[in-house]
Order: C-alpha cells, then sequence, then structure tokens
C-alpha cells in the first residue's frame, strides 16, 4: 500500500476511471456521486482547480463529474421521468402501446439498465461488482414486477441492493486482513487500522439505514417514494460521503515525496 504523497501545487487528477489509482488520488464513484480528490502540501485535499464546484473546508473541494461517471445514472433518470409522465397510448405500426406510469417505467429501467451497462462491458471488458449487483437487481425485480403486474416488487430492489451493499462491507471484516472500504480505497491513502474499520462499519449502518428508509418510504408514501428514491438517496449518499472525507481529512498519514 502506497501512502498519500504531498504534491506541489497545481498536481492534476486524470479523470479516466472511476476505480483507484496509485497516483495519489482518490475516487469514489456510484450512481449517485462521483468526484475525485487530489491531495495539496500543508493542509487536507485539493481538488482538481479546472473545475472546483465549491469548498468544503481550506484545501479541499468538489469536482465536476464527467459523462463516463455519470452515464450509470442515466437508467433511474430516464425511469423517474416516464414514471411521472400521465399513461398515454400511441400507435407503432400494427400495435399499440401504453408510456407513462410505473410499468412502462420498469421496461425503460431495465431498458436502459441493459444498453448502458452493456455498453460499458463492451467498452472496459468487465463490470464493477455494483455495476453487476445493480444490473442483475434491475432484471430480476424490474421482471417479476411487470410478470405479475405489481408494483411492490420494484419497491424491493432499492432496499435489498442496499441491504447487499451492506453485508459484502460487514463480511469483509472477517476475509483477509483488509476491510472492503480499505481495499477500495487504500491505493490513494494510508490511514491507521481502527479508522479504516470503523469508516467501514459506518458504511454497514449507511447502507443497513438507507435500505430500511426505502423500504419505509415506498410502502408508506406511495405518492413520493420515486422521488426518494431517485434524489433523496442522492443527497443521503452525497452527505454522508462529505462526513466520510472530513473525518479522513483529520487522520490522513502523508509521506513526503
Amino acid at each position: 500500500m502506497t501512502g498519500v504523497s504531498e504534491y506541489p501545487e497545481g498536481h492534476k487528477c486524470s479523470q479516466q476511471s472511476s476505480s483507484l489509482k496509485g497516483d495519489g488520488c482518490m475516487r469514489y464513484s456510484s450512481s449517485a456521486a462521483w468526484f475525485v480528490a487530489a491531495p495539496q502540501k500543508s493542509h487536507g485535499f485539493l481538488m482538481d482547480e479546472s473545475a472546483p464546484l465549491f469548498e468544503l473546508s481550506p484545501g479541499f473541494y468538489f469536482d465536476r463529474p464527467d459523462m463516463k461517471q455519470l452515464i450509470d445514472f442515466i437508467p433511474l433518470v430516464l425511469f423517474f421521468v416516464v414514471y411521472k409522465m400521465d399513461p398515454q397510448v400511441f400507435s407503432l405500426g400494427s400495435g399499440h402501446y401504453e408510456i407513462g406510469g410505473p410499468f412502462s417505467a420498469t421496461l425503460v429501467l431495465m431498458a436502459a439498465s441493459i444498453v448502458v451497462y452493456g455498453g460499458l462491458f463492451l467498452k472496459n471488458r468487465q463490470l464493477e461488482k455494483s455495476h453487476v449487483i445493480t444490473l442483475v437487481a434491475v432484471v430480476l425485480f424490474g421482471g417479476m414486477t411487470l410478470f405479475f403486474h405489481d408494483e411492490a416488487f420494484l419497491k424491493w430492489k432499492a432496499p435489498i441492493v442496499n441491504w447487499i451493499f451492506a453485508v459484502a462491507f460487514f463480511v469483509s471484516q472477517f476475509i483477509g486482513d483488509k476491510t472492503l472500504l480499505e481495499r477500495m480505497m487504500g491505493h490513494a491513502m494510508t490511514l491507521p487500522k481502527s479508522i479504516w474499520l470503523k469508516m467501514n462499519i459506518s458504511w454497514v449502518i449507511f447502507f443497513t439505514l438507507l435500505g430500511a428508509a426505502n423500504l419505509f418510504v415506498a410502502f408508506t408514501f406511495h405518492d413520493i417514494w420515486v422521488d426518494f428514491k431517485v434524489f433523496g438517496s442522492l443527497i443521503l449518499t452525497f452527505l454522508f460521503v462529505i462526513g466520510q472525507f472530513l473525518v479522513i481529512s483529520k487522520h490522513i498519514q502523508t509521506k513526503e515525496k
């Protein structure tokens, strides 16, 4: 494992990959958020200066996401748009089709997910495990929703996916000498083992609670569950990640170049 080096002012981080690289830059990607952090000498992290969005604390910025990292958010946006549409019937050839509402939105979500993740696989010759889990869940729960014509199956997708992630982070504490979080981010920084463990546990708690929140809202507030699924989860994840980086900034161990 390599520590984070103290780079001279003006050091840039590339946005060519959503995975962690051994260039002293830390990247985080999900369907909810993407950013890249580069350390700067004397204090905290400095985001790529080419396009800062806002400053969290001295020397700590969030950078603009690029299209490669935002593309996996497309299926969810299309699902939201179609779900909110009033059902309309249109003719195509000799057939009549309905668009708008939960079931056509589910079909759009499935089709868009297959196209997006299929394209990523063809381009990169592999998919991240989180993408595989998401795609399988979309096809499985989306298929059951359409087959049984019951929206309840789709409402279970987000909670179960979040709980799968929670289990993965939890189990990683007992497999090997590194937690899942350290395996994901250890190439970019060095932290005390106790901090890696605490942060890993915090992700377990977060995914567990986020799954429970999605389940509660989906079956209690039917009119807004899609809004919460798309925007509520996004905001909560974003705030949680900010908190994680504030913790990291206090415990980061740097090595002189």
